[in-house]
């Protein structure tokens, strides 16, 4: 595993990311989400590879995503990271859900 930086998050506990990601909601009117995520955190489940897995994207230092905008150097945590170590690697697309998919993303960095 990759030594990385750990951030910290609103409830002040230092947390190590996973992987790295540029991503990309979709917009409102194309059937993305209705507003903005989080300042810090969005929790969600992530489809990739045709499974589905739980994550969190770490927003505290780049800030909320807005339909229709995309960000790169987005911080990810799985909530179960064992399942997707050695899995994922850079380049790969995902997609984020909620209820519906809302958004689409590229590992830039994987830690796992």
């Amino acid at each position: 595993m990759i030594d990385v930086e750990a951030i910290r998050i609103s409830s002040g506990a230092m947390v190590k990311p996973d992987a790295i990601a540029e991503i990309e909601l979709i917009p409102t009117n194309d059937g993305g989400r209705q507003g903005p995520t989080n300042d810090d955190q969005l929790r969600c489940p992530m489809l990739y590879r045709g499974k589905l897995y739980d994550v969190i994207l770490l927003l505290g230092k780049v800030g909320s995503i807005a339909p229709g905008e995309r960000k790169a150097g987005i911080p990810l945590k799985f909530l179960s990271p064992e399942l997707v170590a050695g899995r994922i690697g850079p380049g790969d697309i995902f997609a984020l859900r909620e209820l519906r998919v809302i958004a689409f993303g590229k590992f830039t960095q994987v830690f796992i």
